[in-house]
Parts: C-alpha cells; sequence; structure tokens
C-alpha cells in the first residue's frame, strides 16, 4: 500500500482515506484465473467470478496452512525456552489463589466475630443481672433454712430438756398394820396371820407401783427418740 502511494504520487494523504480508496479499486477489480490477469468485476461472467473466489479461498487456506506451521513451530520453541517460566507461573498463580481464599476465610471469620462482640457485649450485662438475682435468691434461702434449722435445732434442745428432767422417785411407805386386841383361846393366832398377810399385800403392791412407772418413762424416751429421728430426716430433705 505504502509502495502503491510512492509510486503513483498520490500525494500526503491519511492512512484512513487511503485506506477507503484503495479497498473501494480493490473491489472494482476481479483476477481470473483462467485467463492469469486481473479484470474490471462488471465486466467478468457469473462463471469468471466464482473460479476467481475459488481461487481466493485456495489461497486463502495455503496461506493458512503456512501460518499455522510457523505457529506451531514458534510455539515449540517457546515452549523449550518458557516451560521452566510457565510451570513457575502456575505454581505462584495456585499459592497466590490459596492466599486469597485465605484471606477471603479470614475476612468472613473477622466480620463474624465482630458481630458476635457486639451480640456478647449488649447481653454480658443482662446476663450478669440475671447472675446476681439468682444469687441473692439463693442467699435469701439459705439465710431462712439456717434460720429454721436453728429455731428446730433450739426445739429439740428444748425437748430433749423437758423429756429427761431430774425426777426423786417418792418412798415406798408400808400400810400401817392394825393392832387387835388378843383374843382367848386359839384366835389369836388366827389374827396374826390375817396381820401379817395384809402387810405383805401392801408391800407388794408398792413394789408393783414403782415398776409401772419406770415402764411408762421408757416409752416416753422411745417415742421422743422416734420423734428427733423424724425431724433429722425432714431436715436432710
Amino acid at each position: 500500500m505504502g509502495v502503491v502511494k510512492q509510486g503513483m504520487g498520490h500525494g500526503d494523504l491519511t492512512l484512513d482515506a487511503y485506506s477507503q480508496v484503495w479497498e473501494e479499486c480493490l473491489a472494482q477489480v476481479l483476477f481470473l484465473p483462467s485467463q492469469s490477469k486481473y479484470t474490471r468485476a462488471s465486466l467478468a461472467s457469473k462463471k469468471d467470478r466464482i473460479e476467481s473466489l475459488e481461487k481466493r479461498l485456495e489461497q486463502n487456506r495455503q496461506h493458512m496452512a503456512k501460518q499455522a506451521k510457523i505457529a506451531a513451530k514458534l510455539e515449540k520453541k517457546l515452549k523449550i525456552l518458557m516451560g521452566g517460566y510457565q510451570a513457575r507461573a502456575a505454581s505462584l498463580s495456585a499459592s497466590l489463589q490459596d492466599s486469597v481464599n485465605q484471606v477471603e476465610t479470614a475476612l468472613l471469620e473477622q466480620s463474624t466475630f465482630a458481630f458476635l462482640k457486639q451480640m456478647e457485649t449488649v447481653a454480658i450485662p443482662r446476663r450478669l443481672a440475671t447472675i446476681s438475682e439468682d444469687v441473692a435468691r439463693q442467699t435469701d434461702r439459705e439465710r431462712e433454712l439456717q434460720r429454721r434449722y436453728d429455731l428446730l435445732q433450739r426445739e429439740l434442745e428444748g425437748l430433749k430438756v423437758s423429756s429427761n428432767p431430774t425426777s426423786v422417785s417418792a418412798p415406798i411407805t408400808s400400810p400401817p398394820l392394825c393392832v387387835t386386841p388378843p383374843i382367848a383361846d386359839g384366835n389369836t393366832g388366827e389374827a396374826e396371820e390375817r396381820d401379817s398377810g395384809d402387810g405383805g399385800s401392801g408391800v407388794s403392791g408398792g413394789s408393783g407401783g414403782g415398776g409401772r412407772e419406770e415402764d411408762e418413762e421408757e416409752e416416753e424416751e422411745d417415742e421422743e427418740d422416734e420423734e428427733e429421728e423424724e425431724e433429722e430426716e425432714m431436715e436432710r430433705e
């Protein structure tokens, strides 16, 4: 294009204007393979046009095959020269992608924990208030249980004192002997036997009354022991 421009003396035209004129002129010219010459497209027959297009297609195919061979040779040379760089570039690309994934994961974790921190900052005072209320409630309950335990302990001691008083048993006295005037004949012996029998029965009756009092005291002590055991079980519960 530059050679034609210089040879024809077209002057100082812009490249765009010259290219447009060149394309218009080239479109009006048609190569005829049968005659091996160029002619105007308007003067060529349909058959000549078909042959011209087929020839141009074949030339383009040959040119494409030639350029493909050249490109294959250049690609082979580039693989030999740049193979190490390509392998290094692939390794660095994988490492870079891994680093990018780690950064994205770290950013996601950072945003998640920042949100969690905000939520915990809002929730901590409420939790502390709830725990303080629970502690105060438990303290009051323990204080009340201690007071109740002290009261029950005092009642238990009072019951022990009241159930085990220092009792003095009354002396056992025998009923007075009946003095009868002496009777003549053999009746005197019978009267003495009756008197001695009455005295013995009185003494035995007195001793029997003392045994019953001891049994009653033992029963009361057993009942008190049972009550104490029941109270201790209730306290443990």
